[in-house]
């Protein structure tokens, strides 16, 4: 299992160091592409370029966010029902999540195949099926990382914590270092 989470870890390491690059090049392209506005210079290119650059930005960061649990949702209801049915219920949503990868999968396959010799309108040499090919890639490892954290919530190798018990954690932690602080206090006055 230790091989099988370093094998993830640099899966994941792998995926920020990419998406770190792209949030940069994305930033420097819409920065000069203000710039260049501002200059009354036209920049063809730019814009799509910084859209396609997020695109695969986002498909590739979705993965990595369903595996650790840390993927966009709200959790006021669910934050009530208790740990082992709260793991069930989490573990019934990274399979529906799986199947709707899988299903888009399915439609980028296609897209594929039917983008295939079509071109960015203004970067002719981005090919479109380049793009959909990672974002199929993306999807595919989607729909593995949810099978993961459905297995890894089932199996008690991942816990989830509302936010009720992240709080109470964090005012449980608080109060320790508090008192710590107040018995250094009492020490030093003796």
């Amino acid at each position: 299992m230790k091989t099988f989470n370093k094998i993830l870890d640099g899966i994941e390491k792998a995926v920020v160091t990419i998406d770190s690059i792209l949030l940069v090049f994305i930033t420097a392209v819409i920065v000069f592409q203000v710039i260049a506005r501002k200059l009354n210079i036209s920049m063809t290119g730019t814009e799509e370029l910084a859209r396609y650059a997020y695109v695969i930005f986002a498909f590739l960061a979705w993965p990595i966010a369903a595996l650790r649990g840390t993927d966009v949702c709200v959790t006021f209801l669910f934050d009530k029902l208790p740990g082992k049915i709260r793991h069930a219920v989490l573990a019934v949503f990274h399979i529906a999540m799986s199947v709707f990868a899988g299903i888009c999968v399915y439609s980028m396959i296609k897209n594929i195949e039917n983008a295939k010799g079509i071109i960015a309108a203004s970067n002719r040499w981005l090919h479109i099926s380049w793009v959909y090919i990672i974002v199929a890639v993306g999807l595919v490892a989607t729909v593995i990382f949810n099978i993961i954290r459905c297995v890894f919530l089932l199996t008690g190798q991942a816990v989830y914590v509302s936010q009720d018990e992240k709080d109470a954690m964090e005012l449980e932690t608080a109060k320790e270092e508090f008192e710590k602080q107040q018995k250094e206090l009492e020490e030093k006055g003796e």
